[in-house]
């Protein structure tokens, strides 16, 4: 699963447009609310450990919640949302995380 997390609830349709390109539609989800909540969820359906997770959102304490779980975490800029500088920042800070744990 690929989580893209904002606190308004959207559905990603096939004409929505988003910037990284590759990511399949399917594995994409938006969930308002409770972060905790939500990737708890996607740790249940999908069997992946919580450290194998890379979260996305604008607001810090969103971000401080995945990473309290132990999932590598990126906060995004409100203005910017998420693209491509984004998603390598938070793909560095997730190798990382993981390099760190061997």
């Amino acid at each position: 699963y690929l989580g893209l997390m904002q606190d308004k609830a959207l559905i990603a349709t096939s004409d929505c447009d988003f910037p990284g390109g590759g990511i399949e539609r399917s594995l994409v989800e938006i969930y308002p609310g409770n972060k905790t909540v939500h990737l708890k969820h996607i740790a249940e359906v999908s069997g992946l450990d919580f450290g194998d997770m890379l979260f996305f959102d604008d607001r810090l304490q969103n971000v401080r919640a995945a990473q309290n779980l132990g999932a590598a975490a990126h906060q995004v800029s409100p203005l910017q949302g998420f693209n491509r500088a984004a998603f390598a920042h938070g793909l560095a800070a997730w190798r990382s995380q993981r390099l760190s744990k061997q």
